[in-house]
């Protein structure tokens, strides 16, 4: 007696999947596309580099996306256990803002 395999609905279900990828990849999602609706924020490119906080004590990293040009800055907490943030800056109102002859500004 032979035995038969069913190639026929195996092929099938893999055609049915590998159809779902396809539309999957080339359909993203909302998330996919930026962060939430109406939002099209660019994919950052960061480095990061450490120094001493201005004015206060200790050391802080500042986090640089140039991309979407922006500069942050944060600190470990070594009593709570937490990174917690000390400055944000947009790099192009500092710029528009020198451009203006206002000063560097921006600043949250």
């Amino acid at each position: 007696m032979k035995h038969r395999r069913p190639t026929g609905g195996l092929l099938a279900l893999n055609g049915g999947l590998l159809a779902a990828l396809l539309i999957a990849v080339a359909w993203p999602s909302g998330d996919a596309r930026g962060q939430g609706v109406g939002t099209s924020r660019p994919r950052g490119q960061y480095t990061i580099l450490s120094g001493r906080v201005q004015g206060g004590a200790g050391n802080a990293a500042y986090v640089l996306d140039s991309v979407n040009a922006e500069l942050i800055a944060v600190r470990w907490n070594r009593t709570s256990g937490r990174l917690e943030g000390l400055g944000y800056r947009s790099i192009l109102e500092d710029a528009r803002g020198v451009a203006a002859g206002a000063g560097v500004g921006g600043g949250r």
